[in-house]
């Protein structure tokens, strides 16, 4: 309304009634439009709130609780492990929670408001009503089991619903033909959880466009409406399988009687943005893109200036105008003729490049709009924008990487504070999916949550930490956990890495001693084949002998028998005088062979008690601190010790301690003592 200003001068209007106000919208439901529209044609609004969705979010961790602690209903069948991996898969890959948190945070932004529905996995049983009834029939009503044997009856006759042929959804009740009883029947029908089927998890969300909240002033209660869409209701009316054997019951009766959808509060989780009390009080947040319609119409106006501006100052525009005063040219020539063929000319240069003109008069050709650049209203809009994003929540160097803002810790320390609320906000949503998932399926407890926030300034954090762990401050444990790692895989990985080093080292001096052997057996095979042809020079020698003494017996006037068996009998003597010599040298190349052999025997035995002594001693490191080795300098305490040992499995720790009573017995007893474990016999 006017308002007047001091000193008597004229009344101005409203400031706050401008252009864009005309079109900012009263009605939530046109609020959430306009957001959409924005939200499609604006690519830096785009980005932007895709920057704040997905920011804040963390990947999942997940610790299984005891599960004797809980409810006797749940499957204590499953270990720690397996019920951690059963919700791992459900998360990360059935839902891809990641992604639907981002999502959710992306409406929170864009709407202010998202409606997500966990839908769990179902199978619809249907029996023939006429069926039943004759099978129940047979059943004596003073039987004291009537009622089990009828319940009995009735799941012997269930069939899944996807089974029935010409399946109907007539008024409120399904039809379909019987294969038992012939004929067009009315089926009963009941949804039962399907308690195995994980993979049957999904995501939905309920279009905020076609949400109605009535909310009572006093008491504050809710009642959330919701009107299925179009295609829903098509598919409904004519008659799809697929849709009624997997929609709700509660939906199927509202199409039919052409009414809306009622959630219990307990059934609807509201994802709503926190928002001040207005004078016309709603259940909905008010969209924060509506808050910033003012400046967004005023970038996009703009916009569209300097789009009129490109066209007409900047696009390029030819003219040609005569070379001589117009005066001279109307006594001359025929001006609708020269007007023709400069026309004419134009064209043919347009189409062929080559093309040379032959005009009768000299002409001027030139290009208009070379000086429009500096009409363009650029600044406006870069201020524009920067007012735009800083109402939003978001820097521009956060988006481009650029600028004061990506060096400025204060200035990022003050934006991650700002998703604390929505982290929040979005792990009681996964504490709520957590609960939902635990009931339906009958599994234990576990705890779903986000890992850590990663600021930008954890480098800081860790070095604190790591000053409190030298300190005895904190435990390994939680500094492990903190660096994003698990402390128990990190131990048996460091574990696996030193046996596969300890095993490849035994292999390496294996192969060694196996070349080693292979040498020898080439030596001891050169030495033999030298020996055999010694024999062989020998033996010809020997007989050359021989037949010299033969033939100087004979020659002597010795009968050649005779002379025969003399040098016969002398050479055996020699030869046993010979084979005894090489028996004696036999049996000492036997003694310094098995010395040989012992020798190396005792080698690999060295090398292997050393291997093993390093394993123990890497083990044990290894046990004391498995990430922070450099931190620690009491490793060998007795209180590190024993806190290792209470990180230890149980086989381990047996482990652990068998050997420690066999190396140190006094260590061992302390230890014991100090675990308030009885000592081992």
């Amino acid at each position: 309304m006017p308002t007047s200003i001091a000193g008597g001068r004229k009344e101005v209007k409203d400031p706050f009634k401008t252009l864009a106000s005309l079109y900012v919208p009263k009605d939530i439901k046109k609020a959430f439009r306009l957001s959409e529209i924005v939200y499609k044609s604006n690519i830096l609004i785009l980005r932007a709130l895709y920057k704040l969705a997905e920011y804040p979010i963390t990947p999942l961790k997940f610790n299984a609780i005891d599960a004797r602690k809980e409810d006797a209903d749940d499957d204590l069948s499953l270990k720690g492990d397996q019920v951690e991996e059963i919700y791992r898969k459900i998360f990360e890959e059935y839902l891809d929670f990641n992604k639907v948190l981002i999502e959710l945070n992306l409406n929170y932004y864009l709407y202010s408001n998202d409606f997500p529905m966990l839908h769990m996995p179902f199978d619809r049983l249907a029996v023939c009503k006429e069926c039943m009834k004759k099978a129940k029939a047979k059943i004596p009503r003073d039987a004291k089991d009537s009622t089990k044997r009828k319940q009995s009856v009735r799941g012997s006759l269930e069939v899944p619903i996807e089974e029935l042929k010409d399946l109907k959804w007539v008024g409120t009740k399904f039809k379909a033909k019987c294969s038992k009883c012939g004929g067009e029947r009315e089926f009963a029908t009941r949804d039962v959880p399907a308690r195995n089927h994980y993979a049957g998890v999904s995501m939905g969300r309920l279009s905020i466009f076609r949400v109605e909240i009535q909310e009572l002033e006093f008491s504050g209660l809710k009642r959330y409406l919701y009107s299925p869409s179009e295609i829903t209701k098509k598919n409904i009316r004519k008659n799809d399988p697929f849709t009624l054997a997997n929609e709700p019951m509660v939906v199927l009766k509202a199409v039919s009687k052409n009414q809306k959808v009622e959630y219990f509060p307990h059934a609807v989780y509201h994802f709503k943005m926190p928002s001040p009390i207005f004078e016309v009080d709603s259940p909905w947040a008010w969209p924060l893109i509506v808050s910033a319609f003012q400046t967004i119409f005023f970038i996009q106006t703009m916009r569209r200036g300097a789009e009129a501006i490109a066209y007409t100052h900047i696009v390029p525009k030819h003219y040609i105008s005569p070379g001589k005063e117009l005066n001279s040219l109307l006594s001359e020539y025929d001006m609708d003729e020269v007007k023709t063929a400069l026309e004419d000319a134009y064209k043919a240069t347009q189409q062929d490049d080559d093309y040379v003109a032959v005009l009768p008069i000299p002409i001027n050709a030139g290009i208009l709009n070379q000086h429009g650049r500096t009409f363009l209203p650029q600044q406006e809009i870069a201020q524009a924008t920067r007012e735009l994003l800083t109402g939003i929540g978001i820097a521009e160097g956060l988006l481009t990487g650029q600028g004061p803002f990506s060096a400025n810790s204060i200035a990022v320390r003050i934006l991650e504070n700002g998703f604390l609320s929505q982290r929040d906000m979005s792990r009681r949503f996964i504490k709520y999916a957590q609960r939902v998932i635990q009931g339906h399926f009958g599994l234990p407890p576990c705890e779903v949550d986000m890992t850590d926030f990663r600021k930008l300034d954890d480098s800081l954090h860790k070095k604190l930490v790591s000053g409190a762990v030298n300190a005895k401050q904190i435990s390994t444990k939680t500094f492990v956990k903190e660096l994003g790692y698990d402390p128990i895989e990190e131990r048996e990985t460091i574990r696996d890495e030193i046996k596969d080093e300890t095993q490849f080292q035994a292999e390496m001096e294996g192969l060694l001693e196996s070349e080693r052997a292979k040498t020898a057996a080439k030596s001891q095979a050169a030495q033999a084949a030298l020996m055999t042809e010694s024999m062989i020079t020998d033996i010809e020698k020997r007989t050359g002998a021989i037949t010299i003494m033969i033939d100087g017996l004979v020659d002597k006037g010795y009968d050649k028998q005779w002379a025969m068996n003399y040098v016969s009998q002398y050479m055996a003597q020699q030869t046993a005088m010979a084979e005894q010599q090489a028996a004696q040298a036999r049996a000492m190349e036997a003694e310094q062979a098995f010395m040989r052999d012992r020798m190396a025997n005792a080698t690999h035995g060295l090398n292997k008690a050393e291997n093993q002594l390093q394993l123990h001693q890497a083990m044990d490191e290894a046990m004391q601190d498995p990430a922070l080795m450099g931190y620690s300098q009491e490793q060998g305490s007795i209180d590190g010790i024993v806190r290792q040992a209470e990180l230890m499995s149980d086989t381990d720790r047996k482990r652990f301690l068998d050997e420690m009573a066999a190396r140190n017995p006094i260590l061992y007893q302390q230890v014991v003592n100090m675990l308030g474990m009885p000592p081992q016999r």
